[in-house]
């Protein structure tokens, strides 16, 4: 299948894509989780935010998120940019192309928003550097129900609609080899909120899909 120039195979696979991407892991998750847990220290600051809508909050927690990521990835030497106003970062000589998103569906991982020229880019692949394609990952994740805990935290490479492949960031194995050094925006109180609903996986078992 080609797009634009771009190869379907050209993409890396999981195999490919994690050893670049495993030293960032563990910082990934702790960004989102942060910054999810910053979402609920400002709503139980101001009870006002309680009634904003999914996008007020979506944008929110993207700040929140994307902000801690900012930090630790320069912090690390990994180059990031941000065109209108969305972050990405740069890893593996620039052969793999980060941002941050929520997932818009739990167990395919597929993102939403505005059709613009940039997401048609990401979306479909269509980047290339040098004359080779450069593999869009979003780092994302799905609230609960309630809107009070995370059921996904996850690194996903999808092609259009499809999913090609995702990491979990909540499995064993995505821990960092080195010290995260996260600069944080200020100090969270409480504990990092998680869903208690089963996983999607066992949800999909359950309905037998």
């Amino acid at each position: 299948m080609v797009q634009s120039g771009i190869v379907l195979d050209e993409l890396m696979t999981e195999d490919q894509a994690r050893p670049h991407l495993k030293p960032h892991l563990e910082a990934m998750r702790r960004c989102v989780e942060d910054g999810w847990a910053e979402w609920h220290r400002v709503v139980g600051a101001s009870a006002g935010m309680g009634v904003a809508s999914p996008t007020s909050r979506a944008n929110l927690v993207y700040d929140f998120v994307s902000t801690r990521l900012e930090q630790y990835f320069e912090s690390v030497g990994v180059p990031t940019s941000r065109r209108r106003r969305f972050l990405t970062a740069s890893i593996g000589e620039g052969s793999i192309e980060v941002r941050v998103k929520k997932f818009s569906h739990p167990r395919r991982l597929t993102t939403s928003g505005i059709p613009t020229f940039q997401r048609r880019e990401i979306e479909h692949q269509e980047t290339t550097l040098d004359g080779m394609a450069v593999t869009h990952v979003t780092v994302g994740y799905y609230p609960d129900e309630i809107g009070h805990g995370l059921d996904v935290v996850a690194v996903a490479c999808s092609y259009g609609r499809k999913l090609l492949w995702s990491i979990d960031l909540r499995e064993d194995g995505t821990i960092a080899s080195t010290p995260v050094p996260l600069k944080p925006l200020d100090d969270l109180d409480g504990p990092t909120l998680r869903s208690t609903r089963p996983r999607p996986e066992a949800q999909k078992d359950a309905e037998g899909q």
